[in-house]
């Protein structure tokens, strides 16, 4: 296939071609490795009682796996499905490569972005709303999963009927050949060789209007629930019979979807931003590079954070990056038993050896700790922290009036009780 490309059209020199184009692989291997971590846990959750995975880790199930073939076919292969013939570095690939490319890619995008939103309406109706976890399970999020899959494939299918996938930028996308062809956004009125330049239009219009409109909802989603919880945290000051363990559950809800829109804003809206300024400005192009491909690796890092932080509880003083460490590698038994050893009390003499230190005491004392040290699960929690299937909607607030008629109804019935014994 004969081609027609500017050298370094997306970028400054052929240095730099090759600097972000190796980052963008090291991020998506990063962003892979974290999308398995989950997946991993929640299936093995699956395989141990099918019933226990909730609305919370499917959905993180789905977000993962689009994830892993976004990092994948976008960000890992790149260039290396791109025809051979555009000459950008590493490009080996043909015009079939470059449309599966662009297809899966798009089938992904789709994936992500529906998920990241299921998951803010989610945690809105649980908190504000006061939804059960039951009651969004059975009403959206099982009707949502074949739902997000059609919508994904409506999305890819019509640029295969015009060959409307395209090498642009080191990458296949739903561009025309060559991308300056036609007269849509970028295009200088002469002929295409490839594709749709009414298309590519189309395509470009709706990828600018998905993306506000799922940064808008779930900003809004996340302002909302913090203000619910902080609104919880008024009525929890006035009135006495508040539910605190309704009250901590939701504060956990807010952490964490702070975190997950956070994740967003880092992966996306900070990346486009970058990657649409000047040329002139290549650090801000790296850094969009390295952050936009680490979603999986900023989602795994928010999926157990709450399993990290009870980890901290668990064993006072290790820090946050080191119950991460710990979590991930499963060291929570070495460290325990290490910890303990080194805090280990004044040995009685019965234990000590000829030399009066006490060694064989202490060894034995630290086999015995490394087989029988494990982490200090709670009822509640699941293999994220977070056990959403136990969440319950919290009752509507009482008003003031209705507080007082309690509590003077109830220093009646004591007074009566007191009365009459």
């Amino acid at each position: 296939m004969s081609l027609s490309v500017l050298p370094y059209q997306c970028m400054n020199s052929f240095n730099q071609e090759i600097a972000r184009t190796l980052l963008r692989k090291v991020s998506a291997v990063l962003s892979m490795l974290g999308s398995l971590y989950v997946l991993r846990l929640i299936c093995k959750k699956w395989r141990d009682k099918r019933s226990s995975v909730d609305s919370y880790q499917r959905i993180m199930a789905g977000l993962c796996v689009y994830d892993i073939l976004f990092s994948f076919f976008w960000w890992f292969m790149g260039s290396w499905m791109t025809p051979a013939a555009t000459g950008w570095w590493g490009a080996v690939g043909n015009s079939q490569s470059c449309t599966a490319q662009g297809a899966l890619t798009d089938f992904a995008l789709i994936g992500i972005w529906s998920y990241q939103t299921l998951l803010s309406l989610f945690m809105l109706l649980l908190v504000t709303f006061g939804w059960s976890p039951k009651q969004f399970e059975e009403r959206i999020e099982l009707r949502l999963h074949p739902i997000i899959l059609l919508c994904a494939l409506a999305y890819v299918i019509p640029p295969l009927f015009y060959q409307g996938y395209n090498p642009e930028c080191g990458h296949c996308a739903p561009v025309p050949l060559p991308l300056t062809c036609g007269s849509w956004l970028f295009g200088n009125g002469s002929e295409c060789k490839r594709g749709s330049p009414t298309l590519a239009y189309v395509y470009w219009i709706v990828f600018f209007t998905l993306l506000p409109a799922v940064t808008v909802f779930c900003s809004g989603a996340m302002y909302k629930v913090y203000r619910t919880v902080r609104d919880q945290e008024e009525r929890r000051s006035s009135i006495r019979s508040f539910r605190d363990d309704h009250h901590r559950e939701s504060k956990r809800i807010r952490r964490t979807m702070v975190l997950y829109t956070g994740s967003f804003y880092l992966c996306w809206i900070f990346p486009i931003f970058f990657l649409w300024i000047p040329h002139k400005v290549a650090t801000l192009k790296i850094i969009g590079d390295i952050l936009m491909p680490l979603q999986g690796l900023f989602t795994m890092l928010v999926f157990i954070q709450p399993k990290c932080v009870k980890y901290q509880h668990t064993y006072p003083g290790t820090s946050l990056l080191e119950a991460y460490f710990c979590v991930i590698f499963k060291l929570n038994r070495f460290q325990a038993a290490i910890r303990r050893l080194s805090t280990t009390a004044d040995l009685p003499s019965s234990y000590e050896d000829d030399d009066g230190i006490g060694f064989s005491y202490r060894f034995h004392a630290m086999i015995r700790r490394l087989s029988s040290t494990t982490g200090r699960a709670r009822p509640h929690e699941d293999c994220d922290g977070i056990r959403f299937q136990d969440y319950n909607p919290d009752p509507p607030p009482a008003s003031e009036g209705e507080d007082v008629e309690k509590s003077v109804g109830t220093f009646e019935t004591e007074e009566v009780k007191t009365t009459s014994s």
